[in-house]
């Protein structure tokens, strides 16, 4: 008997987009954890009147990196409306640590007023896509996922904890289990 390993058809699987965003100065107005809450609300707010759909989700004390289930057309206008929700976040809370005023402006760069609060890159790393979204690690004993796996688990705003079985801070669509046919065939 030959076993074989088939991916699942198109029409089955789920297709997710990564980004990762650098923040822009104004998260040295804020404190760490606060400014994660001010990121994390903005999240919240998004899944909840926007429909986005948040498959992974790290926030460090520099980037945001996001798993979205999400078609690439309506990338741009969910990052526009995240980008009000978060600009709207952070003069709600208006307590910032040091030298900076509350009423100082956002930088707005090439008419979005996204870019003066993150720069937006595409997520290429799949072994923190595969982490962030609970899935399986080809070679789980691998130096780089070693330090991946540590990395995740010191953060406390990160979506491991919701594939873990805990409640994280931002609210996601788990991916369900990933599906491999198994064809067992005889020679």
């Amino acid at each position: 008997m030959i076993e074989q390993e088939v991916n699942p058809p198109l029409s089955t699987r789920i297709i997710t987009r990564g980004l990762s965003l650098i923040t822009g100065p104004w998260r040295h107005w804020f404190d760490d954890e606060k400014y994660k809450v001010i990121v994390a609300s903005a999240l919240n707010i998004c899944v909840h009147q926007h429909k986005l759909d948040i498959a992974g989700y790290l926030i460090t004390e520099r980037r945001v990196f996001l798993v979205l289930r999400i078609d690439k057309d309506r990338i741009p206008g969910m990052l526009d409306k995240f980008s009000e929700y978060l600009e709207a976040e952070i003069r709600y809370q208006k307590v910032p640590v040091w030298n900076a005023p509350p009423t100082r402006p956002i930088a707005i760069k090439n008419g979005s007023p996204f870019n003066g609060l993150f720069e937006v890159f595409v997520l290429r790393n799949e072994l923190l896509k595969k982490l962030l979204t609970g899935r399986q690690i080809p070679y789980p004993y691998s130096p780089q996922v070693a330090r991946l796996k540590k990395r995740v688990s010191n953060y406390n705003f990160c979506s491991v904890m919701d594939y873990e079985g805990a409640q994280g801070p931002v609210k996601i669509s788990r991916l369900p289990k990933e599906k491999v046919i198994t064809i067992t065939e005889r020679p």
